[in-house]
This record gives structure tokens, sequence and C-alpha cells, in this order.
């Protein structure tokens, strides 16, 4: 009896200390910040930031898939090789739409490029959640982390 009381216990002490991450959606302003993509989700494929671009260099450029959102509503992320541009409008806390969306075309771009210029623009919600941006979108979900 005694040691199911300790395990009991145990799983309490486990459970509880097992955080939720915060929704902090109401309480920041996503334009002013900057946001480093992690990882973009299609259906139920995670796949994380590449670490090589398509000439299989790495990619050490600090710069490499940071979001900005412009005070002018203007977007920007400079992706492995190229660049995505394209403008936003924050319709309501949650709610966001992505439009006229260009990609630079330098030269070639990584799969993960090419999926996050197809998906971005499929946008309508955002949810801050501690240090993260989460983009929701048709099937997909962006991870960003602020900078």
């Amino acid at each position: 009896m005694k040691k199911n009381i300790i395990i009991l216990f145990t799983i309490s002490v486990f459970l509880f200390s097992c955080e939720k991450p915060e929704d902090l959606t109401n309480q920041i302003d996503i334009t002013e910040f900057n946001w480093k993509v992690k990882s973009l989700t299609i259906n139920t494929k995670k796949t994380n930031t590449p670490e090589r671009n398509y000439f299989d260099n790495e990619i050490d450029d600090i710069e490499a898939y940071k979001l900005q959102f412009n005070s002018d509503t203007t977007l920007r992320i400079d992706m492995s090789i190229n660049q995505i541009s394209g403008s936003y409008i924050i319709t309501s806390q949650g709610k966001i739409e992505i439009s006229d969306i260009v990609v630079t075309f330098i030269c070639c771009d990584t799969e993960f490029d090419e999926d996050l210029a197809i998906k971005l623009p499929t946008v309508t919600e955002y949810q801050v959640l501690d240090n993260n941006l989460i983009l929701k979108g048709e099937n997909c979900e962006i991870e960003l982390e602020k900078q």
C-alpha cells in the first residue's frame, strides 16, 4: 500500500511539473519582433529548417529564415538563397492575412524553401506560445522562434 502511494505521488508530481507553454497571443504584438523559422509542418510531416542549401553548403547566415514584419505591412524572409516578400494584415487578435507573395529567383531553392513560399500565403491564424510564433494555414503550421 505504501509503495502504491509513493508511485501515485511520483506520477502526480511529474504530471503537474510538465508545464504547458503560456499562450501570449493576446499580449504580444508579433510585428514588434523578428521571428526565426524553426520548422514547417505540412499535413503531419514536420521538417526542420535546413542547415545546408541546394548546393550542400552550410547555411551560416544569421539572417537566413528570419521573418520580419515591417511597419508598412510588408514582410520579408531571407531563405537559404532567395527571398520571400509580401504583405500582411492582422485582422484581429490571432488572425492574419498574408498576400502578394513574391519570391526572388537568384538560383535554386531547397524543397523546404519552395514549400515555405507555397504555404506562407495560406496562413490565416497565428498563436504565440512562450517565445514561439505558430503560423497556421491550409494543412500547415510554420513554427518560428522570437529573436
